[in-house]
């Protein structure tokens, strides 16, 4: 059959593959276009490189009537590329909030739909409803997603809450990691606000389904801790079996990840299909009775269930829509199309939540997910070499998800694992099997049959997971450290589409396509500039908290400083003493010399007295000073020549 014979076909049995392409290039062109007119250029770029795959139908002579006919017959699909491409840019351009930029001296209402802690404090996701000025009078907004910052509080998810809003757009300033701007933004999340605790007040809860999901899934979460398995395997087993990762360690996840295991801590297709396989064989009976239909209808929503306790993650929302589809056909004994099941996951997602696409766990997950089932298709499975593409596609598949992947690791973690294939081929096939141990002895302990060798036994698998992924971890060559410009991802995105295209057809010029795309991927990996940060301190306007920001070698770190007292941060390429407090003078306090002095707002001795002492090079007001106490210190920075700078002013930054 010829290439545009083949397209035809596969576009009458997945007609949704060139919808969900066009909703998601819609809804980046709606995204980035307004601000950047390098996304024409790449767009028109994208459509000669279609025209030239389907140049040799509309070009073959004497085909008027066939080309009629297939007009006719794809005229659907065709009608719906266009639809679809403006429906993406309507529905991202509906999600760009119409708050105020800036929101003071106002209260506002809404519900909490995510609460997490830190050491720092709690952090409040809240769809804000309304907006009630001081005057107590109400303005409804369009829903908009503020991050609060807040205090230890006793506010939940699904809680609803009033709360005090200072808010202001999300910018590169108030975060620690410039991807966390990003991060935000696919979350929906347009604000940030800092409140006390004290200004947050629960005034009901949401009675949802979802959240009523999420409240069996705190229980879950609950009787896992409450088992006598050690610390480490408890949150192992939340995150695992609930997706809920507060409690696992930093030097948990970053031992995982460097392992290239970190997969297995976020609920997945994985997960969905363990789910899927217990409930058919709980549900076996009644198949056995004849009532083959309703068994397959508790299946689905068994699925569907799992996917709103585990709080509608873009992973599991796939796999779920996936699953349905295929019990769907099942139950219909029609025959489905798993690439076509994936396409609908697409549209219903980006439908919903245009800026999932943006997402790196709906980016990675989607394109895993294509990876295998192109490759699957692709391998020559026949009765005689069943058990020989059994064994490559274990090789295989871990292989090209690698390749295919490592440009978006790389620009959203900056961190690619390079001995990620022997844990994972270990690991794979006795995941079911572990999650199945720690399922059944989670409910005999709920049933009060607390089998304590199970336990050991979900304990030890736990720890062997982990021993093996810190030996890993441990070695130097098992990740290295990229920072990828942008034009890398997204080459590799168009060249793994073309590739995709180009195995089950073996087009020619769909093969000069993907080859002319990945080389140019690779040029542009050696030919471009890398965007790793410099080596620089950065110290942010920040009204409720004082924050030193130390990027080296490309990584960014945090630092508290303690309100109320004399900090001193000592880093190898500076010191810095952070004076919220008057200065102490006993002889029994170490000496207190530093590079940069930074002033706060209760520090109230002598200026001149403390410059004297410290001897620092440079002086920083935090914001937050009364006028005549900054120029004081103003007058004393003047007399002892230092450098002075005002964070009420701008953020500080110096490179290192």
């Amino acid at each position: 059959r010829s290439a545009m014979s083949e397209l035809s076909s596969r576009m009458s049995t997945t007609p949704l593959a060139a919808p969900a392409l066009a909703l998601a290039a819609g809804i980046a062109y709606g995204r980035y276009a307004p601000s950047w007119p390098g996304v024409a250029v790449c767009g028109a770029a994208v459509i000669a490189a279609a025209v030239y795959l389907c140049l040799p139908f509309f070009l073959r002579p004497g085909t008027r009537k066939s080309r009629l006919l297939y007009s006719q017959r794809n005229a659907l699909w065709l009608l719906a590329i266009p639809a679809f491409l403006l429906l993406g840019i309507l529905a991202i351009s509906s999600t760009d909030s119409t708050g105020p930029d800036e929101v003071s001296a106002q209260y506002a209402t809404g519900v909490v739909t995510d609460a997490t802690s830190a050491t720092d404090g709690d952090r409040l996701v809240v769809k804000v409803e309304a907006l009630i000025s001081d005057m107590g009078r109400k303005q409804s907004v369009r829903p908009l997603k503020v991050l609060v910052r807040t205090g230890v509080c006793d506010a939940q998810t699904g809680d609803k809450i009033m709360f005090r809003l200072n808010a202001s757009p999300v910018n590169d300033n108030d975060i620690p990691d410039p991807g966390y701007a990003e991060f935000l933004y696919a979350r929906g999340i347009d604000y940030t606000s800092s409140t006390l605790a004290s200004k947050i007040k629960v005034t009901g809860r949401d009675s949802s389904l979802r959240f009523k999901a999420l409240e069996w899934r705190y229980r879950a979460v609950s009787l896992i801790w409450s088992t006598p398995l050690d610390r480490d395997t408890k949150a192992f087993l939340s995150a695992f079996l609930t997706g809920d990762k507060e409690s696992l360690s930093p030097g948990t996840r970053e031992r995982f990840a460097a392992a290239g295991i970190a997969h297995i801590l976020a609920l997945s297709g994985l997960h969905v299909g363990i789910i899927l396989l217990l409930l058919g064989w709980l549900l076996m009976p009644l198949d056995l009775a004849g009532a083959r239909t309703l068994r397959f209808v508790l299946m689905g929503a068994g699925i569907l269930l799992f996917a709103l306790f585990t709080g509608l993650g873009p992973s599991v929302v796939r796999a779920s829509v996936m699953a349905v589809c295929m019990l769907g056909g099942w139950m219909l004994q029609r025959p489905g199309s798993t690439l076509n099941s994936l396409c609908l996951a697409a549209c219903l997602i980006l439908f919903f939540d245009p800026r999932a696409l943006f997402d790196a766990g709906f980016q990675l997950s989607f394109l895993c997910t294509l990876t295998i089932l192109t490759l699957a298709r692709t391998l020559p499975v026949t009765k005689d070499n069943r058990l020989l593409m059994r064994i490559i596609s274990a090789l295989a598949i871990p292989c090209a998800i690698f390749l295919v992947t490592w440009p978006l690791t790389a620009w959203h973690f900056h961190s690619v694992p390079l001995l990620f294939l022997p844990l994972n081929l270990v690991l794979l096939p006795l995941l079911p099997l572990f999650m199945s141990c720690a399922l059944l002895y989670l409910a005999l302990y709920a049933a009060g049959i607390p089998f304590s060798w199970l336990g050991a036994l979900v304990e030890k698998g736990y720890h062997i997971i982990d021993g093996s992924a810190g030996a890993i971890a441990s070695l130097d060559s098992a990740q290295v450290s990229l920072y990828p410009h942008w034009l890398i991802p997204v080459s590799a995105i168009l060249a793994a589409l073309c590739l995709f295209y180009w195995l089950p057809t073996r087009s020619r010029r769909a093969g000069i396509v993907s080859l002319t795309t990945m080389l140019g991927v690779l040029v542009a990996a050696i030919a471009l500039p890398d965007n790793t940060p410099p080596d620089s301190l950065a110290i942010p306007c920040l009204y409720d908290r004082m924050e030193i920001r130390h990027t080296r070698s490309g990584e960014t770190r945090a630092h508290l400083l303690r309100d109320g007292s004399a900090t001193m941060l000592r880093l190898p390429e500076t010191s810095i003493l952070y004076l919220d407090t008057r200065l102490p003078y006993s002889p029994a306090v170490p000496d207190m010399k530093a590079d940069i002095l930074i002033v706060g707002k209760n520090c109230d001795s002598h200026p001149d007295s403390v410059l004297r002492r410290i001897t620092p090079s440079r002086l920083i007001l935090a914001p937050g000073l009364y006028p005549n106490q900054a120029d004081r210190w103003r007058e004393a920075a003047a007399r002892a020549a230092l450098t002075l700078h005002t964070l009420a002013d701008s953020p500080y930054t110096i490179p290192l």
